[in-house]
């Protein structure tokens, strides 16, 4: 790597959807994924990011936008 590390959060984007498809499967953990990828933009979130230990009620396989969180990080708890 010439340039080093270009994400705005940490773990990277593709580790963190890695381990939400692993955590969660393949159809829950790609909407994670990629509720992820779409809040890493410039005007978008930074930080401490952790893959989600349960996946929300009201996601559903016919619901799979209510898996992801659009919008902030979950830090470290207070």
């Amino acid at each position: 790597m010439l340039i080093g590390r270009q994400c705005r959060h940490w773990p990277s984007c593709s580790e963190y959807t890695d381990e939400a498809i692993q955590r969660h499967g393949l159809w829950a953990g790609g909407w994670v994924g990629f509720s992820r990828i779409c809040r890493c933009t410039p005007l978008g979130t930074s930080g401490i990011d952790l893959v989600c230990e349960e996946l929300p009620p009201e996601g559903t396989w016919y619901k799979p936008w209510a898996y992801g969180r659009w919008r902030g990080v979950n830090g470290p708890a207070s």
